[in-house]
């Protein structure tokens, strides 16, 4: 591959759900190691989280249009032919009517289609960048309430093969994802950067035998259900493709500054390597300068270390791979796997080494006899030790013993039913591109052709289809994709088009509202400081500049509706508890009067006026 791009999202504090502790730390940890030991350019990885400060100038708080704005950006202007793109997510992950969605910051559980991220435009996305590769990893969180029909990942199954996108999920369907303050991690981010760094996981095929072992492991030393880790590959000649380079040299010195050698590492009898250093707290918010050592990400050192055979989990033995031997040294202190002397070790080492070398030398001499006897026809074939058979030439090399040759017979034109077919077959759900493509194909028919009245029908239905998926996504907010699927309405339907056209231009001034409404909210945001009352005041103001009816109003009146709660609760009701009753009316009056939490406000002012008076 040329070079590596990542986008790397974790949300701890959520407007709706229950706040996360440690999926913040989970992005910044996988763009460090990406930064730091990847040697993937600083600024060709952008971090989206509930701190991480702007880049480019653009905002990098995760919300919704950030979050969709950031992937669009990244895939347009960092990912070149050629290049591994990495899209990581830590969060709260929800499932509704068959469909998986990723919530962002202001993601509402009672309201998934408006304020989740599908997960089929997150794949539609990536798909579309012209990366050599695509890795997706999602942790993604399920919330206890949920209903276990509900539950994520199903879909994100099914689009990862179809799409043929390798994706790593950090649970199966069913299964909750977990966070681990020992670790200060959740499990599978712990298990992926172990992987990553100490275990050479260098392709998928690697890293899924890594964390198929190592996830259920570390649930049972932490006293969790198990979660099993779920990876999508398709076709499966794809688990072989490198992910990340890695020099051994510069790995076995990070391993020995580590504190850890090839020789003194800790044999799980697998192939696997566990750290015996510690985790720490990741410090900072972007990737330059917030480096932080391999030793930073190992597992606590009384982690237990378990064969391959002694850690099968739910009666599914663990993978040993075929290459796993023991690590064998000249330190006492290492056990070798097997029971035999280390003498005779050594002369089973010496023999197998012997023994390859015979038959390498019998290879050698098999394909020299072969392409002795053609050596401009013989080729191995890939992936086997099979010989090709060689092209037979013939004796007749002469201009007069030579058959003169046909002439190539002239190309057929596409039957007009196969094109027809070939356009339906084009379409998916809720695809703008897949309608235009389809247009396209259906297009080519001519006008004698007996299908031209259908296609022409089809071309015109398909075209208002189009314009529906438009006036759906703008009705979400969604401007942009709204503009980017009604260009995409053809030229040549003139009344449809001109509507179209219209609508963009609607949008396009929409747009302008909405980023300069979302600037002001994310200034909002920015301005709360828990247990400070006038920061809580400045942010209900100026979030309250959005007028009704403009985009981003209902979310600045949810804001603003969670930051009068806390006055009421965290700073009235405080002081109220500690006999301050006229500094607690004094925060109470500042509760606005269309928020819900007003009445109550209103009500235990009177209560506290009665007791002042006392």
């Amino acid at each position: 591959m040329k070079n590596q791009a990542c986008i790397a999202i974790g949300i701890n504090q959520y407007q709706f759900f229950q706040p996360l502790s440690y999926a913040q730390q989970d992005a910044q940890a996988l763009g460090n190691f990406l930064v730091d030991e990847a040697r993937l350019p600083a600024e060709r990885c952008v971090l989206l989280t509930d701190t991480s400060p702007p880049a480019s100038d653009h905002s990098t708080y995760p919300s919704k249009e950030n979050i969709l704005a950031w992937l669009d950006r990244q895939c347009r202007e960092q990912v070149q032919p050629g290049d591994l793109l990495w899209c990581f997510f830590s969060g709260y992950g929800m499932s509704w009517e068959g469909q998986d969605f990723l919530m962002p910051v202001e993601g509402d559980p009672t309201d998934i289609p408006a304020t989740g991220i599908p997960m089929r435009e997150l794949f539609a996305t990536l798909k579309a960048a012209p990366a050599e590769m695509v890795v997706v990893l999602l942790d993604m969180n399920r919330a206890s309430s949920m209903r276990s029909h509900d539950a994520i990942g199903t879909e994100t199954v099914e689009l990862a093969k179809r799409l043929e996108i390798p994706t790593l999920l950090s649970c199966r369907p069913g299964q909750f994802s977990r966070e681990v303050s020992a670790l200060h991690h959740g499990l599978f981010t712990a298990a992926l950067l172990e992987g990553l760094r100490y275990n050479r996981c260098i392709d998928l095929d690697s890293l899924e035998r890594y964390l198929n072992h190592r996830l259920p492991e570390l649930s049972e030393h932490h006293w969790l259900p198990v979660q099993e880790p779920l990876m999508v590959v398709h076709p499966r000649e794809k688990i072989h493709q490198v992910i990340w380079p890695q020099n051994d040299a510069v790995t076995a010195s990070k391993a020995a500054a580590s504190g850890f050698s090839s020789s003194s590492e800790p044999y799980l009898g697998n192939g696997f390597v566990t750290p015996s250093v510690e985790y720490s707290p990741l410090n900072g918010n972007g990737f330059n300068g917030s480096r932080h050592e391999p030793g930073n990400f190992a597992l606590p050192s009384d982690v237990p270390l378990k064969s391959a055979r002694a850690g099968s989990q739910m009666g599914k033995p663990a993978a040993e791979p075929a290459d796993a031997a023991p690590v064998l040294s000249d330190n006492s202190s290492a056990t070798p796997k097997s029971q035999e002397p280390v003498s005779s070790q050594k002369w089973v080492l010496w023999g197998g080494a012997a023994a390859l070398v015979l038959l390498l030398g019998v290879a050698v001499s098999r394909v020299a006899t072969v392409n002795k006897s053609a050596p401009e026809t013989s080729a191995m074939v890939a992936g086997t030790d099979e010989i090709s058979q060689p092209t037979v030439v013939p004796k007749e090399t002469t201009p007069a013993a030579q058959k003169p040759q046909a002439a190539a017979p002239p190309a057929q034109p596409v039957p007009s039913q196969t094109l027809l077919d070939k356009a339906i077959l084009t379409i998916q759900p809720v695809q703008a591109t897949h309608f235009s493509s389809a247009i396209t194909t259906a297009g080519q028919i001519p006008p004698n052709d007996p299908l031209y009245a259908e296609a022409q029908q089809n071309i015109e239905r398909w075209g208002g289809v189009i314009l529906d998926i438009a006036i759906g996504r703008a009705k979400q907010g969604n401007f942009q994709g709204a503009i980017a699927a009604a260009k995409l309405v053809p030229k040549d339907r003139p009344e449809l088009n001109a509507q179209a056209q219209k609508l963009v231009g609607q949008w396009q001034q929409l747009f302008k509202v909405q980023q300069a409404n979302q600037k002001l909210l994310n200034q909002a945001v920015g301005s709360i400081r828990r247990g400070q009352l006038d920061s809580y005041t400045l942010a209900i103001a100026t979030a309250g500049q959005i007028p009704a009816g403009q985009p981003k109003y209902g979310e600045a009146q949810k804001l603003i509706a969670q930051w009068s709660e806390a006055i009421f609760k965290e700073i009235a009701q405080y002081r109220a508890a500690r006999g301050r009753f006229s500094a607690a009316i004094e925060a109470a009056n500042l509760v606005p009067a269309s928020t819900p939490t007003y009445a109550k406000a209103q009500k235990a002012i009177i209560q506290w006026k009665q007791k002042v008076k006392r």
